[in-house]
């Protein structure tokens, strides 16, 4: 089994990647130390609570109050409800499944902008099959696999019932020749309340002004990561 880390010529490769898990996501930031691979960890639960004020604050994850198609919903209504919408999005986005991709989608789009968030999350899983040798219409064979773990998060209210989340997600994507490639990235997600966190897509000018913001990726417990405002993202049955 071979592990690569992504270099800057695969910059497209991994804006691919990234679109399956965050659709939407206003852009990329890429190449961590080596470090950050520690922190990599699947949940169980979507959502987050804000828990503490330490010097590397963190949150434990919460379930929403609803279900559909068996995807947590109904989370609170407060930023906080924000953030565990955008992580239950990225942690919903996995596998090579286009109708599950879709379904994804759906679930959490605002209803104007959800033919589109379908087509987008089926073209993504498209990419991603594409990129670990897996054919567009075959099952994908041991041990082609995609994961993506939200690791941390910031959030910012961009107008009344209107937040933007960045996260910090690890994604490992598998081959089908066992090939490893793994990286972190910050996606961005834009999220308007109407009765649930519905996910929107931003205007060109907004777009702009959210890739200025999002945070740049940083090893936890580094600096940088505490310069950049960074609050990890724990599983509560951890």
């Amino acid at each position: 089994m071979t592990r690569v880390s992504l270099r800057s010529t695969l910059v497209l490769v991994a804006v691919a990647v990234l679109a399956a898990v965050t659709v939407g996501a206003v852009s990329l930031h890429r190449d961590p130390p080596d470090a950050t691979r520690a922190a990599s960890a699947d949940g169980t639960r979507a959502g987050v609570r804000a828990i503490s004020a330490e010097a590397t604050p963190h949150a434990s994850l919460l379930t929403g109050t609803r279900h559909v198609d068996g995807l947590p919903t109904g989370f609170a209504h407060d930023e906080v409800g924000a953030v565990a919408t955008a992580v239950a999005v990225t942690r919903a986005q996995i596998g090579f499944d286009p109708d599950q991709a879709a379904a994804v989608a759906a679930a959490y789009a605002d209803p104007a902008e959800r033919v589109a968030y379908e087509d987008r999350a089926r073209a993504a899983v498209a990419d991603r099959r594409a990129q670990a040798g897996v054919g567009a219409t075959e099952p994908p064979p041991p041990p082609a696999s995609y994961a993506a773990t939200p690791l941390a998060y910031t959030v910012h209210e961009v107008a009344p019932e209107l937040y933007a989340v960045h996260l910090l997600s690890w994604i490992t994507l598998t081959s089908t020749t066992a090939e490893i490639k793994d990286h972190l990235y910050v996606g961005t997600q834009l999220l308007r309340w109407s009765g649930d966190w519905r996910l929107i897509t931003p205007a060109a000018d907004l777009r702009r002004d959210l890739a200025e913001q999002q945070p740049p990726t940083a090893a936890s417990g580094s600096d940088a990561f505490t310069r950049a405002g960074w609050v990890l993202i724990e599983d509560v049955n951890r």
